[in-house]
């Protein structure tokens, strides 16, 4: 089951950097490619880990996605070293100011987790908030919050999870920019959001 801090890890993770470089990639890769993303694909990743006595492990993910009409459907099997493979379905529907998000795991055990989110920037304020909630296996919730907002060269952001327990953890940080140029935080979804049609 997913932890608080193991959450909170995650989001601190994905600090300033990975926030301005996400909200912003969309619009980048469209243009660098001269128009939309690919309305459908795959893709195969290998992975081979080798340890310091030389011993390695190698897994794989194979994807396969389909944009269109404002929606985007992805589906991802992982095998790992063991040959033990985990299964992942997820849609993105793109709304008027963000998008939502529904995502079901399936683990090699045959454990199901569900994943149901939300995000929505708003362009007065210039603050995206997204929020989520996690049911695993045993049917124990973890939900979550994290709001960014750019003013001027400082970023400001607040994470915040809640536990099975109902016990809540929280994490704020602000980031000024001191030289450069910040990237402006778009109005846009991250990456895998397809534009509306």
């Amino acid at each position: 089951m997913t932890s608080i801090r193991s959450v909170l890890g995650l989001a601190a993770a994905l600090s300033l950097a990975t926030v301005v470089a996400a909200v912003d990639s969309p619009a980048r890769e469209r243009g660098a490619r001269g128009g939309r993303a690919p309305a459908a694909g795959s893709a195969h990743r290998e992975v081979t880990r080798t340890g310091p006595n030389g011993g390695s492990r190698t897994s794989t993910n194979d994807s396969t996605w389909q944009r269109s009409d404002g929606h985007a459907i992805r589906d991802s099997t992982h095998t790992g070293s063991g040959g033990r493979t985990a299964t992942s379905h997820s849609e993105t529907t793109r709304t008027e100011n963000g998008y939502t998000r529904e995502k079901t795991r399936m683990g090699p055990d045959g454990g199901v987790t569900t994943r149901s989110a939300t995000g929505s920037y708003d362009p007065a304020t210039r603050t995206w908030a997204r929020e989520g909630t996690t049911t695993g296996p045993d049917g124990n919730t973890v939900t979550d919050a994290h709001t960014t907002t750019h003013t001027g060269t400082t970023y400001t952001r607040t994470d915040s999870v809640t536990g099975p327990d109902g016990k809540t953890a929280t994490r704020e940080s602000t980031t000024t920019i001191t030289s450069g140029t910040p990237a402006a935080v778009p109005a846009l979804p991250p990456a895998d959001v397809p534009p509306a049609q």
